[in-house]
């Protein structure tokens, strides 16, 4: 991590390294400030669309609910979506306050 994990507002977040045919769901998703994944760090999830309820099913404790990318919000293609480009999704966590 960079210095600056700690601080407010710091973000991380995962994307897809490969195409994801039908979009990408995420059930939990957890980031740790250690290698040891001992101390996990909290805060409010967030996506590449703005839907913050739906990054929230990924932090929820609860492996029935997740959060779904399916890539195809605003687009007007005639053959349709067909998921997730190689890069197109994202999913992290905002740190709200600094709570090291």
């Amino acid at each position: 991590l960079t210095p600056n994990w700690e601080k407010p507002s710091s973000r991380f977040a995962i994307r897809n390294a490969a195409p994801a045919l039908g979009g990408w769901r995420i059930a939990e998703l957890r980031f740790f400030r250690d290698p040891d994944c001992l101390s996990q760090i909290s805060g409010l999830g967030f996506d590449y669309h703005s839907d913050t309820a739906d990054a929230q099913r990924a932090y929820d404790n609860d492996p029935q609910t997740f959060w779904h990318g399916d890539c195809c919000l605003n687009k007007f293609e005639l053959d349709g979506c067909t998921g997730c480009n190689t890069d197109e999704a994202l999913l992290g966590i905002n740190l709200i306050t600094n709570d090291s």
